[in-house]
């Protein structure tokens, strides 16, 4: 894939819909971390390529796009600008929380949750909350 500057609606689109189906893919096999893993990816890239939309809006909070962005802070800058309302800031931090399972020191002081088809099919659900907030930023869609 070549990285492009800009967003195109049509490969964030792509990218949603394959990630979607290979959430179902993740969901029929039983592969409920690797699904929930993916569901961090794609709201990263979502909030990745938003940025790099409307670079203005980092610019004008003294950051810059080449800062370091991880998970946490592109949640929190999303919030800060309004992409993600507050129901759906708290649905990306959970994600995020889980997503960070794959990581072995992470959690390998704590007991983790096992990652089972109810947490998968919450985090599901979060991921189409932030989904929500995101298409009503983008298009004023209220439903």
């Amino acid at each position: 894939m070549r990285r492009r500057k800009h967003l195109k609606f049509d490969s964030l689109l792509r990218f949603l819909n394959s990630a979607q189906s290979e959430l179902k893919r993740c969901e029929r096999s039983k592969s409920y971390l690797a699904g929930t893993i993916l569901m961090g990816a794609a709201v990263e890239f979502a909030l990745t390529s938003l940025m790099h939309a409307w670079p203005h809006l980092v610019y004008r909070r003294g950051k810059k796009l080449k800062d370091y962005w991880d998970l946490k802070r592109l949640n929190d800058f999303a919030h800060t600008v309004g992409w993600l309302d507050y129901k759906a800031f708290l649905a990306a931090e959970r994600i995020r929380k889980h997503r960070n399972l794959v990581h072995p020191n992470w959690f390998a002081s704590k007991n983790p949750p096992r990652i089972a088809k109810g947490l998968f099919a919450a985090r599901h659900k979060d991921l189409a909350e932030v989904w929500r907030s995101v298409n009503r930023w983008l298009f004023g869609d209220t439903a």
